[in-house]
């Protein structure tokens, strides 16, 4: 069943499971999953290039986690960057085979394999 992954401040991932039927208007879905994330907002998510029910996410710490929502468990925890002016990784993005980009206000783009 298709889903919609949304990150907040807070540090948490939620997860809503999209309805079966076709939808004609308004429509409003309930949260599945909750996950505590990050101790800090998170800043940035993408898919896992690796894994078709991973996704990865960034905080404004630093700190780079692949999930396996299938499991809720983080799979790999990477520290990247340093937090520049309040702020640490700005944006994620994931490419061919396992790569994934990670830019920083550091200024620093980085890329990972996850």
């Amino acid at each position: 069943m298709p889903i919609i992954v949304a990150a907040y401040q807070d540090g948490n991932l939620r997860t809503f499971d999209l309805p079966s039927t076709a939808m004609t208007g308004p429509t409003y879905v309930r949260v599945k999953d909750t996950f505590f994330a990050h101790p800090s907002p998170i800043t940035s998510l993408t898919l896992s290039p690796s894994s078709p029910t991973g996704i990865i996410s960034a905080s404004s710490t630093c700190n780079i986690r692949v999930w396996d929502l299938v499991k809720g468990v983080s799979v790999q925890d990477i520290e990247s960057h340093r937090v520049k002016g309040g702020e640490g990784i700005v944006a994620l993005a994931s490419g061919e085979g396992n790569v994934v980009a990670s830019a920083g206000a550091d200024g620093m783009v980085r890329l990972w394999a996850c």
